[in-house]
């Protein structure tokens, strides 16, 4: 795993990975430095993997010496120059990249898989997929039958209110990394329980249908089931 600063992303993709795909995940920091350089502590970890997840966050900002104003987000150098590294030694096949969104990507990369991050986190499957892809032994139906036990109400099928606090905090922890403006709304309708209790479908597939698209979604499910 090579990552940036955003420590809830980081969070959220190393619990996927070892707690529901059951991987053995080698996080650069918490391995022993031995009085090695950064290369040779590079080197010597990354002999026996066989597939890199590299997470392109922003956390630099930079621009064209012909248009400094224009700053864009970026991820951290080290980042880049180990995304490098680990096409060169491992193929791009065996490597692929969750980016979060704004962040600028370098063109060179058309090459190797892009995943956008998004907090409803269908990057997850789009990840075990291309790594099972790659001969990575991946438990795709374990995980897809608790990634819906875990997320979703057995009864309705609606987003659960565990997610909706996994989904706060990493979009809480993502917004504090990179520095931007986090917000929260929060739909109330006076009297709604007796229509709720009765036409619980067809209340939630409409309002579902209104707010496509937004990251409302997530709460408008959550607030159903919760009322």
């Amino acid at each position: 795993m090579v990552h940036g600063h955003d420590v809830g992303v980081l969070n959220s993709v190393t619990r996927f990975l070892r707690e529901q795909l059951e991987l053995e995940v080698v996080i650069f920091h918490e391995r022993p430095n031995k009085s090695r350089t950064i290369i040779e502590k590079l080197e010597a970890n990354s002999d026996n993997v066989g597939f890199v997840v590299i997470l392109l966050t922003p956390d630099d900002v930079g621009a064209s010496r012909k248009s400094r104003k224009d700053l864009k987000k970026r991820a951290r150098q080290n980042v880049i120059l180990e995304l490098g590294y680990f096409i060169g030694k491992l193929g791009r096949e065996q490597v692929s990249a969750i980016y979060v969104k704004d962040v600028e990507l370098p063109s060179d990369l058309d090459g190797v898989l892009h995943i956008p991050y998004d907090i409803f986190g269908e990057w997850r499957s789009k990840l075990a997929d291309e790594m099972q892809e790659a001969g990575i032994e991946v438990g795709l139906t374990k995980f897809q039958k608790a990634e819906n036990r875990a997320n979703k109400d057995e009864q309705t099928g609606l987003l659960n209110h565990g997610l909706f606090n996994e989904t706060l905090s990493a979009e809480c922890n993502r917004s504090k990394g990179a520095k931007e403006i986090f917000s929260v709304i929060l739909l109330d309708l006076d009297n709604f329980k007796a229509i709720n209790d009765t036409l619980l479908y067809i209340c939630a597939a409409f309002l579902g249908m209104l707010l496509t698209g937004f990251y409302v979604t997530v709460l408008a499910n959550v607030w159903f089931r919760e009322r």
